[in-house]
């Protein structure tokens, strides 16, 4: 996404802008005017949101973003249109309500669990030192027995490539950005708030076009200090027999499909590459 993101509200005719406003500060401004007069005069609302590092006000102004989009906004094009976000027709006209599942790259299919997290610590702590903020802070394994006990609170068999981190981190902090992994630790601080926001509840029938998911079919793994969730879905699998991995900026409406943990995690290594290549080519 651009730095700054435009959507408009026809019915109710409103304007809304979100920025990163300051960059070296981190700030994320989000502000809304009546449609026809933006630019101009008082916004009818203005709010600034102060994050710890990049990554975080990233994802703060894409979670503005992804609520307005769920309240009725079109995001405007640089060629004037509005864009409707995650909506589509499939081949027959009919209105589809499932997101792309993320791809790995062919030269990626055969890295392990073991080696892509040690890619992924290798370029989180490479952001940290270019782009400031916490240094990811890894668990210790967690045991079969936790592991066992995970599998009877969620009433599943554990992925097998989660079951590989979790043999060797039993969750983590600030492992990719400000995510953090909960691991077989239902006691955790980190557990109960994720416990919390991940009881949602969403009607599915109002939310046509839309990738929607209940948190009955939703088993929460990891989040933000922006509310963002990501979590396993016990209703889809891959070809491999493992679930999907699923992430919402808002809970309830899904933004991303992976299609195993590892892909996931091959995705947060490769996006931290990206950022670094952005980072070196600022320097």
């Amino acid at each position: 996404m651009p730095k700054t993101i435009r959507l408009v509200h026809r019915a109710a005719k409103k304007f809304a802008e979100i920025m990163i406003e300051d960059e070296q500060r981190h700030v994320v401004l989000a502000r809304t005017w009546k449609l026809g007069a933006e630019g101009r005069g008082e916004p009818l609302s203005e709010r600034r949101f102060q994050c710890e590092s990049r990554l975080a006000a990233i994802g703060k102004r894409d979670h503005q973003v992804a609520i307005r989009t769920i309240r009725g906004y079109s995001i405007v094009t640089p060629t004037g249109r509005d864009k409707k976000a995650r909506t589509g027709k499939g081949k027959r006209g009919k209105r589809t309500k499932r997101v792309d599942v993320w791809r790995i790259p062919p030269s990626w299919s055969r890295r392990s669990v073991k080696a892509i997290l040690n890619q992924l610590v290798e370029t989180e702590l490479g952001l940290c030192e270019r782009e400031g903020g916490s240094k990811p802070r890894w668990n210790g394994p967690a045991s079969e027995s936790g592991i066992r006990v995970w599998e009877k609170r969620h009433q599943v068999t554990c992925p097998s490539s989660f079951r590989r981190l979790l043999h060797a981190h039993d969750g983590g902090s600030n492992v990719w950005g400000e995510l953090c992994i909960v691991g077989s630790q239902k006691t955790s601080r980190s557990s109960r708030q994720l416990a919390r926001e991940a009881s949602f509840e969403i009607d599915a029938d109002d939310n046509d076009g839309l990738d929607v998911v209940s948190s009955a079919d939703f088993i929460p793994f990891a989040t933000d200090r922006n509310g963002r969730l990501w979590g396993f879905s016990r209703t889809d699998k891959s070809a491999r027999g493992e679930l999907e991995v699923l992430y919402m900026k808002v809970p309830g409406f899904v933004d991303q499909r992976f299609r195993t943990f590892r892909e996931f995690l091959a995705y947060c290594v490769l996006e931290n590459r990206a950022a670094l290549a952005r980072a070196n080519r600022r320097a």
